[in-house]
């Protein structure tokens, strides 16, 4: 039973969200992106780049670095209590990706009762900032985010 008020509660949650969240998206499993970190406010997501996420210009595609940033944006959501759904994305891409594995950070800026507002930097492996991204995002119904984990639970 989701319970917000306990700590180990909430870390045990949020754990089993990763793991739905991938096993139930196949372009993060397509690309190799792995959810590393959720927590109130931040979310962190890696991926390799090991040719199924490049361009014909052999480098990272723009389509994969933005759902590398768009899967922190969504663990920094999760990690902060609420499912959400992109209203709008601003995203730069600096340098091209060319050396992974590229790491996606996401920061919770703001938030409202109904809107989330989250920046996610993505850099490659030599820590070169190679895209930053902005995004704001409608805060689904409390309830969906409290059914949602207890089908987790219920699923064990």
């Amino acid at each position: 039973m989701y319970n917000p008020n306990d700590e180990a509660s909430v870390e045990a949650d949020r754990k089993k969200m990763m793991q739905a969240q991938y096993k139930g998206d196949q372009v993060v499993r397509a690309l190799g992106i792995e959810l590393v970190e959720c927590r109130h406010g931040y979310g962190k997501a890696i991926m390799p780049l090991d040719g199924r996420q490049g361009n014909v210009l052999g480098i990272a595609h723009g389509g994969a670095i933005f759902t590398l940033a768009d899967m922190a944006m969504g663990m920094a959501a999760y990690g902060s209590g609420y499912l959400c759904v992109t209203l709008n994305t601003n995203i730069s891409f600096l340098k091209p990706g060319l050396k992974g594995p590229l790491v996606a950070e996401a920061r919770q800026i703001s938030e409202s009762t109904k809107i989330g507002n989250i920046e996610v930097s993505v850099t490659d492996a030599d820590g070169q900032l190679i895209a930053q991204a902005s995004y704001m995002a409608y805060k689904k119904n409390p309830e969906h985010f409290r059914e949602h984990l207890e089908s987790l639970h219920a699923a064990e």
